[in-house]
């Protein structure tokens, strides 16, 4: 992200400017005024820096919500790598992921919400980038889900369904989560984990009449 410059502009705040650091104060200031409604002199003046020292890493707003984005993902793939090789059964690692992806949206509050509410702002050059990222995100947990088939553990329905299920799941708080809340992040992490994991039956519960299986994955 940084740029080769002849020599690095000032900065008026003590703190180094991070790539990290930027990021994190550009999503709230984007999530507080919105894309258009905010500028980098807004951003700026928050990090408190100049915005000589600003421009040194970041030239424009669409690269500035571009990183955001790209990072969103990275954090993303990394957390769920870390998920599927660990050595928890098929089931939990389902569960898991999940939880952590609860978890991580809960951490990173405004850059999800940037993410989830700006992608209109990205010109089709960035969403193809910030796609293909995407694409390996669906693409690891809808494999997870093929082996737990294959293993006799979870229905043979349309993994792309069941994947996108989990994720609407665990995407949507960013609409409604409070951080000072009655709830923890790991509290709800855990309970919508369990939920996904084992429904909304109690255990031995008859319940309704399930419904006629669909086709097998791949097949209208």
């Amino acid at each position: 992200m940084p740029r080769t410059r002849s020599k690095r502009p000032r900065s008026r705040s003590r703190r180094p400017l991070t790539r990290e650091r930027i990021i994190r104060v550009a999503s709230e200031v984007f999530r507080q005024r919105g894309y258009h409604g905010a500028t980098l002199d807004d951003i700026a003046k928050l990090l408190r820096v100049t915005k000589p020292a600003l421009y040194y890493h970041i030239r424009t707003k669409e690269e500035l919500l571009t990183e955001i984005y790209v990072e969103v993902v990275d954090i993303a793939i990394r957390r769920l790598t870390e998920v599927i090789n660990s050595d928890l059964p098929i089931a939990e690692k389902f569960a898991k992921v999940l939880e952590t992806n609860i978890l991580t949206v809960a951490e990173y509050l405004p850059i999800f919400t940037v993410f989830f509410q700006e992608k209109r702002e990205l010109s089709a050059e960035k969403h193809q980038r910030v796609n293909a990222k995407k694409l390996l995100y669906t693409e690891l947990t809808e494999k997870l889900y093929h082996e737990g088939v294959a293993a006799g553990v979870f229905r043979d329905v349309d993994p792309k369904l069941a994947t996108f299920s989990l994720f609407g799941m665990g995407n949507w708080i960013y609409q409604w989560f409070n951080p000072a809340g009655r709830l923890s992040s790991r509290d709800v992490a855990q309970i919508m984990g369990d939920l996904a994991a084992h429904g909304y039956l109690l255990r031995g519960h008859a319940g309704v009449a399930p419904l006629p299986p669909g086709p097998p994955a791949g097949q209208e």
